[in-house]
């Protein structure tokens, strides 16, 4: 914070106490229901000696109730003489002498005879409705003053603060001293407030004001309203009446002036000050608005004096928009906020234009013809008037945009497009260089370029505009070093300009000048640097807001899942991308209980051989997407397709609890979703396709085994081998998927399963058990698959514990029951031979299963 000058340190410990002291006597006022107003208007004695006499009577006041009459001369208030008192002093003695409910006895003489009675005093409406304004305001007034001292804007826009809230600030009553003091500050605020907001509004933006130039009179012809005012409240020194519409009709040509004030400056300002006096014209319009409308109806129609001060109570916007203007002018989106309160006032005035004119007429309709009661039918129909702002707001808000906003708009809608666009990039090159162009042209840069991994180093790829940068950034480079630890757009625009908090220090900034760039775009993949975007000063000349700052961050977003994709396969899902992409850290070598399939094709040389390679192309972009859609719908990642085959993962890098039985759903709809995909290429004249699935659980080492230069996320150890063993064993058990037992205890009952056999893979020491999913349960409708997995079963632990009389009758009755089913055939074979030559007592059934 910077030092401030002493004439304003003076102005702090001055007029911050005087006014805190009138607030503490305005809330004590309103807290003993005090506060109020004398409806009486007098005119002073000519003489020290006489009476004053009644002028006149507060606007909607009804003087005939207190039975006084103008011309009456007023004698005794309460207890106090009135000889020689003027308009000033009544209010202060009237004011001092009222009871607890606000009465004061009077003395006056009419036609030459003392009479009695009781004046009302009329108590101020929504009494604590100016404490949130002025504190808010005077406060804003010296925070401003604090935090830019050296501004002339801070000084002017305390004291317009201070004499704003000194003019509201209404403390009457008590001794009649109070009234005096209050009628002192009253008339001296009500005198300076419009010049000096005036003056204020004619220092803002700074950059539209001439350096040196002195600030024009003209504001201080608005000292008028000072006078018309105090006539107003007093009755003195111009006529009551003139002081109410003379008040009122300043009020609105102030309220035109400083919008014409702010305009001219808005069409002078550069584009940070355009977005300063966005928030002061909001603020305004928000604040001024509704006391601008109550004003002209009070003008036509005096009794409703009482809607002017209600409307007041809008005016606490003023202050909160003119320091975020001040302070933090992109703390929010000004031009959304502006749109969305354009679409609203509209729908608020159809809204209350169908109340009265619409709704009345159509409730007696529905009335006559459908029997509706009137009133209820109104209810109804006002209510779904009512509810068409939600869908009024979707369908406005756009023509809205594209109307006030186009630039805006148009950038809105270009990143969209351009998201689409780069999900349907097919290289590194092609994604970046395809963002370099689409931003620059979209946000009309000057200049813009663009930088990509290139070995351990960073090469440009693409630049518009400027010097020519340099072709490569080695390693060490400075400007790399600055760049790398940013995952969000990096803002160079100087601070507060896009709202935000934290900013690079000032070395790097220096680094970073070579660039000639205002923002610059950091792509990571995964927790690694994989590119930059260096866009420059717009030729609007406009400011990076915090609304662009945050669509640059989503294309961002988008580039590095689209480079992660690119790195994890085409294949891999967009939530898995998108959970690497917001947590990088998922990336890290960890070991963890996996579920791994191995998928390939039977007889894959034979129909590579069958096809030209036009026809295999097209074989691979229809056959690998199907099997990737089926990986991911149930929650697995396609990791890599080796020639025909695939090798798919579960429970990495997303948590999946069921990982097995998605694993195995997942292969059972593999074979389904091949049956109508072997239609269409049989109508191609192309042979068959079979593919045989095998899949293991267990602990494996997963995450990135790549480079710097490119992730590749894999699955490595003992339990992808099984499964890769697994899948080789389906031809020798004519099975299609053939699981391990680890993953067979983890299907469930969902799953209907035979077990195959106790093998011993090439590279394990340790036999494996194996079975084979025949279907789900829930299609097994006849129950002959689970019949036949009980037989099976039931068979095979014959043969296990050498019965080879009871295996082989078991095996021959499912023989004659599925006569085509190989594996009972290869079990009988089985039995046969160790029935005539019964193998040692340590055999222990594993069959050795041959290299694959």
């Amino acid at each position: 914070m910077k030092r401030l000058k002493a004439l304003d340190v003076l102005l702090l410990l001055v007029l911050l106490p005087a006014w805190g002291a009138a607030l503490a006597l305005h809330v004590r006022q309103i807290y003993r229901g005090r506060l109020a107003w004398v409806g009486v208007f007098v005119a002073a004695p000519a003489t020290r000696t006489e009476h004053p006499t009644v002028r006149g009577f507060w606007p909607g006041t009804d003087g005939a109730a207190s039975g006084l009459l103008v011309g009456d001369r007023l004698v005794r208030a309460g207890g106090a003489d009135l000889r020689g008192i003027g308009p000033v002093g009544f209010v202060a003695r009237a004011a001092s002498e009222a009871d607890a409910a606000l009465r004061v006895p009077i003395v006056y003489e009419r036609d030459g005879r003392r009479q009695e009675a009781t004046l009302q005093l009329t108590p101020a409406r929504y009494p604590w409705r100016i404490l949130p304004l002025v504190v808010s305001l005077v406060g804003a007034g010296a925070l401003v003053l604090l935090r830019v001292p050296d501004a002339p804007i801070g000084r002017a826009f305390f004291l317009a603060a201070l004499a704003f809230a000194a003019h509201w600030t209404f403390f009457p009553g008590g001794p009649p001293v109070q009234t005096y003091a209050w009628a002192v500050t009253f008339l001296l605020a009500s005198l300076v407030t419009f010049p000096l907001w005036l003056r204020a509004v004619l220092l803002l933006p700074e950059q539209a004001v001439p350096a040196g130039r002195p600030l024009p009179w003209w504001p201080w012809a608005f000292s008028v309203f000072g006078l018309l005012a105090f006539s107003w409240v007093f009755g003195t020194p111009l006529p009551p009446p003139l002081g109410q519409q003379g008040s009122l009709g300043v009020n609105v040509v102030f309220i035109a002036t400083l919008l014409a004030v702010i305009t001219r400056g808005f069409r002078r300002a550069g584009p940070v000050g355009r977005r300063q006096l966005k928030w002061v014209v909001y603020g305004l319009y928000m604040g001024l608005v509704p006391v601008l409308l109550t004003d002209l109806v009070t003008a036509l129609v005096p009794r409703l004096w009482w809607l002017h001060e209600a409307a007041v109570i809008a005016e606490a916007a003023i202050p909160l928009s003119i320091i975020i203007a001040i302070v933090r002018f992109n703390f929010f989106d000004i031009d959304r906020l502006i749109a969305a309160t354009a679409v609203y006032t509209f729908l608020s005035f159809v809204l209350l234009a169908g109340l009265f004119t619409l709704v009345p007429p159509a409730a007696r309709l529905a009335s006559g013809s459908l029997g509706f009661d009137p009133s209820t039918a109104q209810v109804l129909l006002s209510g779904l008037l009512a509810a068409s702002i939600v869908p009024g707001r979707r369908y406005l808000t756009a023509p809205v945009d594209r109307y006030f906003f186009s630039e805006r708009y148009t950038l809105s809608e270009g990143i969209d497009g351009l998201l689409r666009e780069l999900a349907l990039g097919r290289t590194r090159e092609e994604l970046l260089a395809l963002a370099g162009q689409r931003l620059q042209a979209l946000l009309r840069t000057g200049t813009c370029s663009v930088y990509a991994q290139r070995g351990d180093g960073f090469g440009l790829l693409f630049q518009r505009g400027g010097p020519s940068l340099p072709a490569l950034l080695p390693p060490s480079s400075p400007m790399l070093a600055a760049i790398a630890p940013w995952n969000a757009p990096i803002d160079l625009q100087g601070r507060g300009v896009a709202g935000r908090r934290r900013g690079p220090g000032r070395d790097a900034v220096e680094t970073l000048a070579l660039l000639r760039a205002l923002v610059i775009l950091p792509v990571r993949r995964g927790d690694l640097l994989a590119a930059f975007v260096a866009l420059g000063e717009k030729r609007s000349g406009d400011v990076y807001t915090a609304r662009d700052l945050a669509l640059l961050s989503a294309v961002a977003n988008q580039l590095a899942g689209d480079l992660l994709r690119l790195d994890l396969g085409r294949y891999a899902p967009r939530t898995v991308v998108e959970t690497l992409v917001r947590n990088p850290s998922a990336l890290e070598l960890e070991a963890r209980e996996v579920t791994v399939l191995f998928s390939d094709m039977r007889g894959s040389t034979r129909f590579a051989e069958a096809l030209p390679p036009e026809g295999l192309r097209l074989f691979h972009d229809e056959f690998f997407p199907a099997m990737a859609d089926v990986v991911g719908s149930h929650g697995g990642l396609l990791v890599k397709t080796i020639g025909d085959a695939v090798m798919a993962l579960w429970n990495a890098p997303l948590s999946t609890p069921d990982h097995a039985a998605r694993a195995g759903g997942a292969a059972l709809e593999m074979l389904a979703t091949l049956e109508p995909l072997n239609r269409r290429w049989a109508s191609r004249g192309w042979p068959e396709v079979a593919i045989r699935v095998g899949i293991h659980t267990g602990d494996a080492l997963v995450g990135n085994f790549g480079s710097a230069a490119r992730v590749e996320y894999d699955a490595r150890g003992d339990t992808v081998n099984v499964a890769s063993r697994l899948e080789g064993l389906c031809d020798a058990y004519a099975a299609r998927v053939v699981v391990s037992e680890a993953t067979r205890g983890r299907l469930g009952d969902a799953f209907l399963c035979r077990p195959l056999d106790r093998v011993r893979v090439r590279g394990r020491s340790q036999p494996v058990d194996v079975h084979e999913i025949l279907a789900l349960r829930v299609l097994d409708g006849d129950g002959r698959l689970a019949g036949l997995a009980d037989d099976f079963t039931a068979a095979l632990e014959a043969y296990r514990a050498r019965r080879w009389d009871d295996a082989l009758l078991r095996f021959e009755r499912l023989a004659r029951e599925r006569p085509d089913d190989r594996l009972v055939q290869l079990y009988l074979a089985r039995c046969r031979a160790l029935r005539a030559a019964p193998p040692r007592e340590d055999w222990d059934g594993v069959f050795e299963a041959p290299a694959h």
